[in-house]
């Protein structure tokens, strides 16, 4: 929020240093973010007079004028529609002078030169009006700079409030703050005198969900008239972010930013009845909103009506018809309180924010209407010369006093580190606007004020008066640290796995784990064992994921979008599982590891580099397998369990022994959903504790005696796989067959349709000695033969 330094000095007596207001407040928890001047920004922009105005010769469009400041005399062209006579006073800016960043030079228009210019309040960023010069009054001296001539001095803090602190979102709460931060009375701003004139209009008004709107209070102001509202006026809105509109309508913006109580003014002629009447939205109602949006509401929507029709989003936005005219003359202003979680959910259902909605999001003041409407009422008849006619209609009063708090002197000592005196304690909450008095029992009983809702607890009361007397009095004692062996967790456990596959080549991701259950579902995700959030951040993702992989590859997606010719990805983290068996109890939450490979391979050398295959995503397997869990993998291919893999490339991982995740090449259509590359490569493990082997990695002798390696070539059907001829081969062959690995694949002629060859090497080494070649032959021939009676292959010789 911007506050007005010079807004609140007329609230409050303030030392002199903005700075050291500032870092009070700060220090306080009302954090001031920036401290600026305003008005300094105008440097030799002066007060001129008018000495004369002749046509332009060549545009007629534009004017001759000439301006004196004092001391000299400058001829400037300009073409402002509202020149004053001769002896007009105006803001000139001579050759030299800088409005903000730039500097004003001389330059000729239409063939005459013009030394200077004369300026709108636009021009010089102290208003919003462009229509026409800024006049000043006559008695201005011709000279003076515009920053004393406007008195235009102010400071401007912004200040960061706090959600629990809507008190603090006005001059008037900011200024009760320093008041009793500096123990110094607040003088809470009056309205003009004015006398009630006698009711001239019967006008009901009904709230038919008092629990939507606590209390409802309105004002009648008759006879006014719409004009511009006085220059001090409408510069402390601009300064302050908000845009002058006409004096109507500023009254309500300036009470909003004194009293952080929000108005709203209908114009009385328009409303029908005429009534005024508080009410649930009847479902599919519509209305026209001030920002010219036709609304339409549900049933938990809050709306202002008259007899007939809704004339207002209640506590959000106005509606159109019963807006502000300059032909309006009689004026019904409303000063309400509205429940907080109603009016955060119409915020944000109809996308409708406004000053007043931020506000009634966090509660207003219910006791301070009166008085804010008194104020509202009494200044308005005075900007626009009207009545105020009749006593304030107010429909659910001030309601029951907030629940008074104990607060134990005992208790506030031992939280905070110190005692405090019982007139320490009892003077800091009465300054801010507690009722306090001390029980038999030595307790204080405390009641809190209307307008800080946030004091609901024996603790606030606590941090009120330590954050009051100051932070920087609490005592300062390190703690005492009790050094314990530390039991390192699932984060500790994986960081070699990280370092290993960033060592490899791959990039670690973040990801959030929310997702939408259709993607889960494409990834095999039961609908029972999804969990759905009751609040989801996104509306779009209100599941917990179940695998890593979406994100992944919208990660993938991202990268490719950026012309990346190459991406591998992995990230380590959680997944949930509800527990069909007992849906009431926390979800399982699952370590993984998954990864995506898709594009070129990233080679250190130039040139045309290999794509990544299914043969990469399997050493990611193998680094996590063999590098990290220290156990034996093995790739067991099984599309039918895989549907989102390629028919041709899904594997389940087993390790162990047990089934642990999956690799594979990502199915063309989900690739194609998914809007990823074709041949993206994706592998998915479940890191569980479990899964470790509790006996680390030892390093085995190095063998002493020669291996005997053989080979072999053998025509297979298309449905055998290389995997089942290795374990088929490992259990025919004898204790010291050491190796079995596939290193040729070969489809084509002479091999006939559906078969294809397959290449092996065998190694062979016993620990003990150095093998025969008649040993190794008769070996080779057990495993050979035995590979052809049980797959029926052809050996190709």
């Amino acid at each position: 929020m911007r506050v007005s330094l010079r807004w609140l000095r007329e609230l409050i007596d303030l030392p002199e240093n903005p700075e050291a207001l500032a870092e009070r407040l700060t220090l306080a928890g009302l954090e001031v973010e920036t401290l600026t001047r305003a008005g300094q920004h105008l440097a030799g922009v002066v007060a001129a007079e008018i000495l004369a105005d002749e046509p332009h010769p060549n545009r007629p469009e534009m004017r001759v004028v000439t301006v004196g400041d004092g001391a000299a005399r400058y001829t400037v062209v300009c073409g402002a529609p509202n020149i004053p006579p001769k002896g007009g006073r105006v803001a000139f800016a001579p050759p030299g002078a800088r409005i903000g960043p730039t500097t004003v030079e001389a330059r000729k228009l239409g063939g005459v030169e013009s030394l200077g210019v004369l300026c709108s309040e636009a021009d010089l960023d102290i208003g919003t009006d462009n229509a026409g010069l800024l006049l000043l009054p006559d008695s201005t001296r011709p000279g003076a700079g515009l920053h004393d001539a406007l008195d235009l001095d102010d400071t401007l803090l912004d200040v960061a409030v706090s959600p629990n602190r809507p008190d603090a979102l006005g001059h008037v709460g900011i200024a009760r703050e320093l008041g009793a931060l500096l123990q110094r009375p607040v003088r809470l701003p009056m309205p003009p005198a004015f006398t009630r004139a006698p009711r001239e209009i019967d006008l009901p008004v009904r709230v038919d969900d008092p629990a939507g709107c606590p209390r409802y209070g309105a004002q009648v102001v008759r006879g006014l008239h719409v004009a511009p509202s006085p220059w001090n006026l409408r510069y402390r809105l601009h300064t302050l972010g908000v845009r002058p509109v006409s004096n109507l309508v500023d009254v309500t913006n300036l009470v909003l930013l004194l009293f952080a109580q929000p108005l709203h003014a209908f114009d009385l002629l328009r409303l029908r009845g005429p009534a005024v009447v508080v009410r649930r939205a009847r479902p599919g109602e519509t209305m026209w909103t001030l920002d010219g949006v036709e609304r339409t509401f549900t049933g938990d929507d809050l709306l202002i009506c008259d007899a007939e029709r809704p004339v207002a989003v209640a506590g959000i936005m106005g509606g159109l018809d019963s807006e502000i005219r300059e032909t309006t003359t009689d004026v019904l202003i409303e000063c309400a309180c509205f429940d907080p979680p109603s009016i955060r959910r119409t915020s944000r259902r109809l996308g409708l924010a406004s000053e007043s909605s931020f506000r009634f999001e966090r509660g207003t003041d219910r006791g301070g209407i009166p008085h804010a409407l008194a104020y509202a009422a009494g200044l308005m008849a005075d900007l626009g010369r009207g009545r105020v006619c009749g006593d304030p209609l107010d429909a659910g009063g001030p309601g029951p006093d907030p629940h008074p708090l104990r607060l134990r002197p005992a208790r506030l000592a031992r939280i905070a580190g110190r005692p405090y005196a019982r007139d320490q304690i009892a003077g800091t909450l009465e300054r801010l606007g507690c009722r306090v008095r001390f029980t038999p029992d030595d307790a204080a009983e405390v009641l809190p004020p209307t307008w800080r809702p946030d004091l609901t607890r024996e603790i606030d009361l606590i941090e009120e008066v330590a954050r009051v007397v100051g932070y920087a009095e609490l005592p300062s004692t390190p703690p005492v640290l009790a050094a314990a062996p530390r039991t390192p967790g699932n984060w500790e456990r994986l960081a070699p796995l990280r370092s290993l596959l960033v060592a490899r080549g791959l990039t670690e991701t973040v990801n959030l784990v929310f997702e939408d259950q259709a993607t889960l579902a494409a990834f095999g995700a039961r609908p029972e064992e999804c969990v759905r959030l009751r609040n989801p951040i996104d509306a779009g993702r209100p599941f917990l994921r179940t695998t890593l992989l979406p994100a992944l590859l919208r990660d993938l997606r991202t990268a490719f979008a950026h012309r990346a010719p190459g991406a591998a990805l992995f990230e380590i983290g959680k997944t949930f599982h509800r527990r069909p068996d007992d849906p009431a109890q926390p979800p399982d939450e699952v370590w993984r590891l998954a990864a995506t490979l898709a594009g070129q391979r990233l080679e250190w050398l130039a040139g045309n580099a290999p794509t990544y295959d299914l043969y990469d995503a399997a050493a990611v397997v193998a680094a996590a397998a063999r590098g990290i869990l220290h156990q034996p993998y093995d790739l067991r291919p099984d599309p039918e369990r895989l549907p989102w893999c390629h028919p041709r490339a899904a594997c389940i991982v087993e390790i162990d022994g047990r089934p642990a995740g999956f690799a594979g090449e990502l199915h063309p259509r989900l690739a194609d959903t998914l809007d990823v590359p074709r041949g993206a490569l994706v592998l998915e493990i479940d890191l569980r504790p479990e899964r470790f082997n509790a006996t680390p990695a030892q390093a085995r002798e190095l063998p002493r005696f020669p291996a005997v390696r053989r080979d072999l070539a053998a025509v297979f059907d298309e449905t055998v796989t290389a995997g089942a001829v290795v374990a088929a081969a490992r259990e025919l062959g004898p204790d010291f067959l050491e190796h079995v690995a596939v290193f040729d694949v070969y489809r084509g002629e002479p091999i006939p349709q559906g078969k294809k060859s397959l290449a092996f090497t065998f190694s062979y080494r016993h620990p003990d000695r150095t093998l025969t070649d008649h040993e190794v032959e008769l070996a080779h021939r057990q495993v050979v033969d035995g590979l052809a009676a049980r797959f029926a292959v052809t050996i190709r010789r």
